[in-house]
């Protein structure tokens, strides 16, 4: 017989652990992250240009991929091995020109800011050299088990300004 998995009573079915920092800051970042989006047609609308629901899960999808390239973890490994949320206290996308199927869409994700328990991050997406669309979001760090602020823990901060330097 299996044993059945108790869900966590504040989501999931893993409780999250004690937080801790990452064993290391990631210094060297020889490009910066650029998140590819191949656009089908089956991500358009009847206008036959990208519905626009995935506009903000795209610039999403692409921040949660910098923070894999940045920091070595994506979320799920920090809430669960590192015992750090980073939920969003802000999301922005501003459209600029149409995004069409057929074309590799590019979102480039930079750093705006980094506060105390805080971090902003730029999105910028193009196709063939035409700006689509722009973003920010900004994400509050926490300990998972209480989903209270906490400060960036060094070695993250480390790496996330080790980026930041080199982003252009």
């Amino acid at each position: 017989m299996q044993k059945k998995v108790q869900p966590n009573p504040k989501g999931g079915i893993r409780p999250p652990v004690p937080w801790r920092d990452m064993e290391y800051a990631h210094a060297t970042f020889a490009d910066p992250w650029i998140y590819e989006v191949v656009v089908g047609w089956g991500h358009c609308d009847p206008a036959q240009i990208v519905y626009t629901g995935n506009i903000p899960a795209w610039g999403i999808e692409a921040v949660e991929g910098w923070y894999r390239y940045c920091l070595g973890a994506d979320w799920s490994e920090m809430n669960l091995k590192y015992g750090i949320g980073t939920p969003f206290a802000a999301l922005e996308f501003d459209f600029k020109s149409p995004v069409r199927a057929g074309l590799t869409l590019q979102i480039h994700v930079g750093v705006s800011r980094i506060g105390n328990t805080s971090l902003t991050n730029h999105i910028t997406a193009s196709q063939n050299g035409e700006l689509c669309f722009t973003g920010k979001t900004t994400a509050v760090f926490v300990e998972s088990l209480t989903m209270l602020p906490l400060s960036i823990p060094p070695n993250i901060r480390k790496s996330i300004e080790a980026y930041q330097s080199k982003q252009g």
